[in-house]
This record gives C-alpha cells, sequence and structure tokens, in this order.
C-alpha cells in the first residue's frame, strides 16, 4: 500500500481504534458521582490530551505511526463542549492529514450516555498546530460545517465510555463507499476505534480489517471538571 493510498484510507469521520486492549486505570462509576459529573464532562476529558500509536507501529509494520491531538476549542455558537482534533504522521507533524471538531453533548441519560457531533474546519490550515498552545482554540461556527450522520453516540460499559455511529447514515464516497461507521472506546489511558467504509451492498472497501489504530495517551488525563 502506498503512503498515499495509506493516508486515504486514514482520512475518515472518526479516530481509528484498535483491537488489542493495554492494562487501564479505572474511572468511576458515573453512578458515584451522579450529582457532579455528567457523562459528556467525562468523555470530554478523555478524549482531551494528545496521544500516539507509534507503540503500535513498532509492533507492527502495517501500522503507521500517527499522532492524536485533542484539545479545547471556543466556539460559543456550538456548545460549552467544543475540541479540536488534529491528526498527522509523527515524522509529517506540520502537515496533519485530518482536522476537525467534536462538539460533546449529554446524550438521552445525562449521567452516563452523552454524542460526540463531528464538524469539518472550511480553513483547516489556519489551526495546524495550535493544540500546542496553553489556550482555547477560537473558532466562529460560520467556519464550520457538519457532517450529519456521523455522531458517535457513547455510553458508560463496564469501566469506559464506548459508542458508535448510528446505522448506515455517515455518508462516505471514499474508495466507492456509500457510508462509514465509527466504533470508539474511551479508557483514562488510550483511545480505541475502528473507522470502515462500506458500498451499497454493505462490502468493506476501506479501513483495517484486523483492528484499526492504538493512541496511546502521552499527557496527563486532564482535572476533573463538574456539571452538564
Amino acid at each position: 500500500m502506498t503512503i498515499a493510498r495509506a493516508l486515504a484510507v486514514l482520512v475518515s469521520l472518526g479516530l481509528a481504534g484498535c483491537s488489542v486492549q493495554p492494562p487501564s486505570e479505572s474511572l468511576p462509576q458515573p453512578s458515584d458521582e451522579a450529582t457532579t459529573t455528567s457523562a459528556a464532562a467525562q468523555v470530554q476529558r478523555l478524549l482531551t490530551g494528545r496521544f500516539d500509536s507509534s507503540a503500535q507501529a513498532e509492533r507492527s509494520p502495517s501500522y503507521y505511526a500517527v499522532q492524536l491531538a485533542i484539545c479545547p476549542a471556543l466556539a460559543v455558537e456550538l456548545g460549552p463542549r467544543v475540541l479540536y482534533v488534529e491528526q498527522a504522521l509523527m515524522d509529517q507533524l506540520d502537515q496533519p492529514y485530518r482536522q476537525r471538531l467534536y462538539v460533546v453533548e449529554p446524550g438521552p441519560d445525562p449521567q452516563v450516555e452523552a454524542v460526540s457531533r463531528v464538524f469539518e474546519l472550511a480553513a483547516p490550515e489556519q489551526f495546524v498546530g495550535r493544540c500546542a498552545l496553553d489556550e482555547a482554540i477560537p473558532v466562529e461556527a460560520s467556519e464550520t460545517l457538519e457532517r450529519d450522520g456521523c455522531t458517535v453516540e457513547l455510553a458508560w460499559i463496564d469501566d469506559h465510555y464506548q459508542g458508535s455511529t448510528p446505522g448506515t447514515a455517515c455518508e462516505s464516497d471514499l474508495h466507492g463507499a456509500s457510508y462509514a461507521t465509527s466504533e470508539v472506546e474511551l479508557y483514562p489511558d488510550h483511545i480505541r476505534s475502528w473507522d470502515r467504509g462500506f458500498d451499497a451492498e454493505g462490502e468493506q472497501v476501506w479501513g483495517a480489517t484486523e483492528g484499526g489504530y492504538l493512541f496511546e495517551r502521552r499527557t496527563p488525563l486532564p482535572a476533573e471538571s463538574t456539571g452538564n
């Protein structure tokens, strides 16, 4: 597989995940903190930070070493929990191949469910490397476009948050696909997800087939916040 094609496969609606699960510290059960911490707050916290897949790439040459940087964005019109997301090859950090906004909101049961809406940026080049700055990135709603049908719906399962896009609602035309799916798991020390594209007959046409990318946390877990 060429680098160009590999990057095209990586550029998808969500993150990229892995079927390998390393040991993980446990989060408190949401029921233990129902009066102080919402699922949306926990999801935002788990997503925020710098992660990479370098260890996985060392174990298997079929994976690339990729950095995932996620940091707060200030976009009042979109909501109080907005994150800027940037992915780049570790040896090309100034040339990210994917940039998005995630808008994290409460789910139907706010104590154990949350949703992450996905937005594209009209001028992503203006935001390259901004997660390295110790300040929230200002973004106007007019500079974004929501990917309808690509919202990830998350719920607390045992000791982590887990979720996916709904059915076939997230459209994709990458490599002849009709729709894409994303399955995501959030732990304190890593993020796992599996992004795939399918044609109209339901046959997979892009994405990992044996498990995707494992992004291990390289920065401390942010301090816990409260509220909805």
